[in-house]
């Protein structure tokens, strides 16, 4: 966050981040530090003035709420996140699917950043907070409808892009244009009777066999 002046050059938050971070890395070895965690940290202090308090609900967020391994050296179950979403927007939104198919557009890709960073990189602050208040509450199933909610609320613009540039910088710019947060949690809540936990928890632990399956 290099214009935010908390973070800046001299900013106070940059010593409060380095620490929470390495209290955390000593805290549980096997996950150390992970990229996403810090832009996670860094807008937990914005919220959190006392470095503790981040640092507590930064652990809550690894070690209750996100699914195992999700920042762990391999990132399984992170990378399985948007493989998981992949497999909703082929099921649920077949035309978007196969016009960014067609396009040769690697969506689990593009929205990786998303699930790793829990939305960090790319939804308005505002917006984020709003989302990360149902995520505390209702886990991480939420982020898969978010996620799938960002597409479909912008389905009719990303079927207008006909090349991979123009796909790839929609999908970096619609994001950061939600600032109707009450309209994504309304999507997000009809989702709720459609894309739910033990369908999510059965996909993503196929596709982390899968990528077992590769590493190997």
């Amino acid at each position: 966050m290099p214009l935010n002046i908390f973070f800046g050059r001299t900013g106070a938050g940059v010593e409060k981040l380095r620490r929470v971070l390495m209290a955390y890395s000593r805290r549980n070895p096997a996950v150390g530090y992970c990229q996403g965690m810090n832009l996670i940290t860094s807008t937990l202090l914005l919220v959190h003035a006392d470095e503790e308090e981040a640092f507590w609900v930064l652990a809550a967020i690894i070690e209750r709420i996100l699914p195992e391994e999700f920042f762990s050296p391999s990132l399984l179950s992170s990378r399985a996140c948007p493989l998981v979403l992949l497999d909703y927007v082929k099921d649920l939104m077949p035309k978007l699917s196969a016009h960014l198919s067609e396009l040769g557009v690697d969506l689990a890709a593009i929205c990786f950043s998303w699930f790793l960073s829990l939305f960090t990189d790319c939804l308005p602050v505002e917006t984020l907070f709003r989302v990360w208040d149902v995520f505390m509450v209702d886990g991480v199933d939420v982020l898969f409808r978010v996620a799938f909610a960002i597409l479909r609320i912008n389905e009719q613009e990303l079927m207008r892009c006909s090349s991979i540039p123009a796909v790839y910088v929609a999908l970096e710019s619609l994001p950061n244009r939600m600032w109707e947060a009450d309209k994504l949690l309304q999507v997000e809540a009809e989702l709720r009777s459609t894309i739910v936990h033990a369908d999510i928890a059965k996909r993503r632990q196929a596709h982390i066999d899968r990528l077992r399956e590769c590493m190997a």
